[in-house]
């Protein structure tokens, strides 16, 4: 084999292949990174608000109340809020 390069200087097939292949896999695994990494921070934006509505201070006095509040806090775990905010 002479190399990955052809006698006119042009990389040959597999070579080129490869390149494109590898290309195509860090285009895909950064782009799977930046949409979890923008998914979090969405959910985060929640969290301020998710923090009032839990809050048990002070406690809910209908029963509606109390499922929001329970709702509230249920919403907060799952999206990963600290728990010193809820």
């Amino acid at each position: 084999m002479a190399g990955f390069l052809t006698v006119t200087g042009a990389l040959r097939a597999w070579y080129s292949i490869g390149i494109v292949v590898l290309t195509a896999i860090l285009v895909m695994i950064g782009s799977v990174v930046y949409t979890s990494h923008q998914q979090q921070r969405s959910d985060r934006r929640w969290c301020a608000m998710l923090a009032i509505q839990a809050s048990p201070s002070p406690p809910p006095s209908t029963p509606r109340g109390s499922s929001t509040q329970a709702e509230a806090a249920r919403l907060a775990d799952a999206f990963g809020c600290p728990k010193e905010t809820k």
